[in-house]
Formats: structure tokens, sequence, C-alpha cells
């Protein structure tokens, strides 16, 4: 079971979107293009900056030197960084779109825990 935090506008609360409490799998596997499924564009065109960085400097090094190495590095950090906090810029990004944090709760999946807060609130 994870714990996930539920976020929905106030005035539809039959949309509720769930976050999960720590580390982000697709966030590590797929930054940018997750960052843009997610709804946060300026975040996907930073992380898609990055990565074409590091693709530019790994075709240039195009060596097994330490300086290749050192990016390969880098860049592994750099997934870590994108996974760890990409629950976070997700939650925050639901606050700046105007979605208020209605519970914590925990569930097998996010689908499960919007399905189960949404049957408990109900008030038929």
């Amino acid at each position: 079971m994870e714990r996930f935090d539920l976020y929905a506008r106030r005035a539809n609360l039959e949309h509720v979107e769930a976050v999960k409490h720590g580390f982000s799998w697709p966030a590590f596997f797929f930054s940018w293009i997750w960052a843009f499924a997610k709804g946060m564009p300026a975040l996907g065109f930073v992380l898609l900056a990055i990565d074409l960085g590091f693709a530019w400097v790994d075709h240039v090094t195009l060596d097994a030197s330490l300086l290749g190495k050192g990016f390969g590095m880098v860049f592994f950090a750099k997934l870590l960084v994108v996974g760890a906090t990409g629950n976070l810029w997700r939650r925050r990004s639901l606050e700046r779109h105007g979605y208020a944090h209605l519970d914590t709760l925990e569930a097998k999946d996010s689908d499960t825990a919007a399905a189960q807060w949404l049957e408990e609130t109900d008030p038929a």
C-alpha cells in the first residue's frame, strides 16, 4: 500500500488527482515526457533542454574517457533528482493551478485512492 495526497478544485470534487508520496519511477524513466503528460510544460521544456545538452556532450565526447564517464554519472544523478522530487513538483503544480489538498490516504494505486476518497465522501 502506498500513501497518496488527494487534490481537487473546490468547484469540481468529482475530478480528484492522487499524488503518491515518495519516489516517482515514471519521472525517473521518462523525465520530460512525464512532465508534459502531467501538465507541467515549463518543467518539461527545461528537462528536455537538459537531456539535449547531455546528448550533445555525449556525442562530442564519444569515447570512454573520464569526461564521458563523468557526464554519464551526472546524467544519472539528474534522473535520481527528477525521480525523487517529481511528486513534490506535481503537488506544487496542482496547487498553482487552483487545486486544494483534500486528504491523505493509503491505497494500492492512484486510481484506487481517488475512487476510495470519492466513495467515502459521497453524500448519497
